[in-house]
């Protein structure tokens, strides 16, 4: 059975048609009807899943299950396997499907019994994000793409990158005391948008009632496994609950982002989510399959790796170049006055403002919060680091839609206390290659 969920948080398509048979050795043969959804992340269809004794004896009673199905939930009501069943009979139960997150999984519905043995229907779940972002508003908000590490074993091994340095004439960025090496690392191509947060928000998540499980998002870093995971501790900093986490996301009146429910044409879902804490988008970020960039991973896209650009965007042929203006990035220029008041649809400055691998909104539109705590480094070298030491503040990387051009720059660094949430502030995620 293949299940396909399209779009995040709007209407419903129409229905397709179709059943899915799996059967196999074991007498109990488990069939879906309908097949193929088409499905919006927020929402959920029925489809009837029927299992039949194919066996000559009487089965036992039939068990249903699903496993693997890890972008959303199904569960089975009025369901009539409640007895064994004769040689040649069926029973039926309604597999209740909903989408929560973007993707695409292979996931299994099986019908145990004994006698009677196993019966396992294969479906597959497509649940694709809105493609209404990037400069023409036709690229999937959920793109990522490609950054070419220059660690050992990654595309660029061997090159040079020094975090917090840019080659620029002005010598506002010259330090070179801290060199780094960064795996191979897919990171999103857009900043998190209110769309793609509201299937998170409405899924229930990211509050002390649903946080992520501990150790999501683990990964190796400072040369040990299983580093910079969801720890246990963070859940208090979450919401309470759903309520609570949507009165929140409003901290500011004029330049925040979230709405309660869709507005107009939906346009400004395309917007980047602001008014999170570190919690709340590490949450988010590992929910949807990935997790929070390091800073050295961030500072590394953003400078286009050995290139060491000034902007996400200066040449590669002139890394040091200067250049921005509205075109860009959504800033605070000195003079006329700021592009926008407020964020503005990610990605709408692509392909111009874009980085090295196409990352678009490296500097401007909201600054974005990264995985590490905040001090000073100490040590000199990098390779896949992060700090990790408990402490007040979190790294915040690139400047926001009201931040001048020298806060744009891929070198300067920001900070904020965690458990706060700022109108300036969003968040990117990164992902295994």
């Amino acid at each position: 059975m293949f299940v396909a969920l399209t779009g995040c948080g709007f209407p419903e398509l129409a229905r397709l048609s179709g059943d899915a048979t799996s059967g196999g050795d074991d007498a109990l043969v488990v069939t879906a009807s309908p097949a193929v959804f088409d499905l919006y992340a927020g929402a959920a269809l029925d489809t009837l899943i029927t299992v039949t004794n194919t066996g000559g004896t009487t089965s036992g009673v039939p068990l249903i299950a699903v496993t693997g199905l890890t972008l959303g939930t199904m569960t089975f009501t009025s369901s009539t396997c409640t007895t064994g069943l004769a040689p040649g009979s069926s029973c039926t139960a309604t597999g209740h499907l909903a989408a929560t997150r973007n993707g695409t999984v292979d996931f299994q519905v099986t019908a145990t019994a004994s006698p009677g043995g196993t019966g396992m229907a294969e479906l597959r779940v497509t649940a694709p994000c809105r493609a209404t972002c990037g400069g023409n508003f036709t690229t999937s908000c959920c793109a990522s793409s490609l950054v070419e590490g220059n660690a050992t074993g990654a595309t660029l091994a061997g090159t040079s990158f020094y975090r917090d340095h840019d080659v620029a004439a002005d010598n506002r960025h010259p330090n070179m005391s801290y060199p780094a090496t960064v795996s191979d690392i897919r990171i999103d191509r857009y900043e998190v948008t209110v769309a793609r947060f509201r299937a998170f928000v409405n899924a229930g998540l990211g509050t002390q009632m649903r946080p992520p499980t501990p150790g999501a998002g683990a990964r190796t870093l400072n040369g040990m496994a299983n580093q910079g995971g969801w720890d246990p501790s963070f859940n208090t900093s979450l919401m309470a609950n759903t309520t609570e986490l949507r009165a929140a996301l409003k901290c500011h009146t004029t330049s925040q982002t979230w709405t309660d429910s869709v507005v107009g044409n939906g346009a400004d879902e395309d917007r980047p989510i602001n008014c999170i804490t570190w919690h709340e988008a590490a949450a988010f970020c590992v929910w949807d399959g990935g997790f929070l960039p390091t800073e050295a991973e961030w500072n590394y896209a953003a400078a286009g790796g050995s290139q060491q650009r000034a902007y996400p965007w200066s040449p590669s042929s002139s890394p040091g170049e200067l250049t921005i203006d509205c075109s860009y990035a959504n800033y605070h220029i000195n003079n006329p006055g700021p592009c926008r008041t407020a964020p503005t649809r990610v990605g709408s400055v692509s392909p111009k403002g874009d980085g090295r691998w196409g990352q678009s909104d490296l500097a401007g539109n909201v600054a974005e919060l990264v995985l590490d705590h905040s001090t000073l480094y100490t040590t000199t070298s990098c390779n896949n680091c992060a700090n990790l030491t408990a402490g007040g503040d979190r790294v915040v990387r690139g400047g926001a839609f009201d931040d001048t051009a020298v806060l744009q720059r891929g070198a300067a660094r920001g900070a904020v206390p965690s458990p706060s949430r700022y109108y300036f502030l969003g968040v990117r995620c990164a992902r295994t290659p």
